[in-house]
């Protein structure tokens, strides 16, 4: 007998946002609203066989506890969101590439599936906030990666990969990623010989008023501000809304961006462009995936 035994919920599906250090999943209904919310990390050094096995085991585990409709898959690399099929994943991810998510599943579970880059799902979360406005996401993690819509529509680009800012060249011959992405600052507090593990420590240490955790965090913000006055310059979106579990942080980040940004924008474009932190937070692209997967159904 299932766990599950609430007859009042509508149909229910998974969705699974594979990201570089993390595999979040959750059971939700058509309405957004969790029934259930884990996570695995997602090893992403073993290669693309080991990533699928751990998608494969927790679609088994869910589909044996609920009575799943369909599976909705966020998932880093440039996607065919219409076919779910991995066009192209960073080489670390050996064997990824090629994987076809909605013949998969369907072959293995008989459940219906679709898949989509994870920042383009979190945009896709964004919509419903920001109806008829064009805007631009940024999802800070991992690494760095964005989404861009234009009249309520999401803009994929030839190949599927546009949006993929974090690849920009920024200064002293590195990207925005190396720069700027939450390992990015892990690994210069390590270098200056901080004892943090994850960026949430490390913003712990600023907010306390630690001097190196402050040097390294307003170089971050200096950085960041620069690639958002790119963004400005390029798009003239109405907004760029951040994404990622640093969203979290809110206005104080959002702060921390503008003291920089004002100062490197010519007041015109400043003025046209809001910035703010992402609607749900680190399941926004969990939501978004199933937006789409409700989209490519008809449901």
């Amino acid at each position: 007998m299932s766990a599950y035994d609430n007859t009042d919920s509508g149909r229910l599906y998974l969705a699974i946002d594979i990201g570089g250090s993390s595999i979040k999943y959750g059971v939700l209904d058509e309405s957004f609203n969790f029934v259930h919310k884990n996570k695995i990390p997602s090893r992403i050094l073993l290669g693309g066989e080991e990533l699928l096995n751990r998608v494969m085991g927790i679609i088994a585990d869910m589909s044996k506890q609920y009575p799943l409709e369909g599976v909705a898959i966020a998932t880093t690399g440039a996607v065919d969101s219409g076919n779910g099929r991995v066009l192209y994943a960073d080489d670390v991810m050996v064997g990824y590439t090629g994987t076809d998510f909605r013949e998969i599943i369907k072959q293995k579970f008989n459940l219906n599936a679709t898949a989509c880059n994870d920042v383009n799902c979190l945009a896709l979360s964004q919509i419903q906030f920001n109806k008829g406005k064009d805007f631009i996401v940024v999802a800070i993690g991992t690494g760095i990666g964005g989404g861009i819509v234009i009249s309520d529509k999401l803009y994929e680009g030839y190949g599927y990969s546009a949006g993929e800012f974090g690849l920009m060249h920024l200064r002293d011959g590195k990207n925005w990623e190396s720069l700027c992405s939450i390992s990015a600052l892990v690994k210069s507090a390590k270098e200056q010989k901080l004892l943090v593990s994850n960026g949430r420590e490390l913003f712990d240490l600023f907010d306390a008023g630690n001097d190196t955790a402050y040097r390294i965090i307003d170089v971050f913000y200096k950085d960041m501000a620069s690639a958002l006055a790119n963004l400005i310059y390029a798009f003239s979106p109405q907004k760029i809304i951040i994404g990622g579990g640093i969203s979290a942080r809110g206005d104080s980040l959002v702060a921390g961006f503008k003291k920089y940004l004002s100062m490197m924008t010519d007041q015109f474009y400043y003025e046209k462009t809001t910035i703010e932190c992402a609607v749900y937070e680190n399941d926004a692209s969990m939501i978004g995936a199933l937006q789409h997967y409700l989209i490519i159904n008809n449901e």
